[in-house]
């Protein structure tokens, strides 16, 4: 940031802030951003150029934080849909050539949530507490 030398350099709100604002929206955001507002030479509403690099720091903050989340919503469906695909291939390969009686069931869905806690081992917690954890009761049923 540049340093202070005196000078009453102002940059338009138009350049840091929405321009669909009405002037009491413009005084709201003003106030919720701890910026000042001034007039510049040719009258239009302004902030300090230090300001304005307040303002701008804090939307890189946020750029950074919104590009974070849509990174970390991308990974959980990305696990999600693998999560599926697990199960569903792990459930099929367990069931083929059975009966499909309901003891058959109940080992085909064991043996699927188990193959999904394998794959989901060592993924970041974050994403493993989103999707929620493979139930400890299909755990726990020992595959026939």
């Amino acid at each position: 940031m540049p340093r202070n030398t005196g000078c009453r350099c102002t940059v338009p709100i138009s350049e840091v802030a929405p321009t669909t604002m009405y002037a009491s929206d413009i005084e709201a955001w003003a106030a919720l951003n701890g910026v000042r507002l001034v007039e510049d030479y040719l009258g239009r509403q302004a902030i300090s150029l230090e300001d304005a690099y307040k303002v701008r720091e804090r939307q890189k903050v946020a750029e950074a934080e919104a590009q974070r989340n849509a990174e970390f919503r991308a990974a959980v469906y990305t696990a999600q849909q693998q999560r599926e695909h697990v199960y569903d291939r792990a459930f099929a390969t367990a069931l083929a050539g059975t009966a499909a009686r309901r003891e058959d069931l109940i080992h085909a869905k064991a043996v699927a949530w188990n193959a999904v806690a394998e794959a989901e081992r060592d993924l970041p917690r974050e994403v493993r507490d989103q999707l929620g954890g493979v139930s400890q009761s299909f755990r726990t049923i020992q595959p026939v």
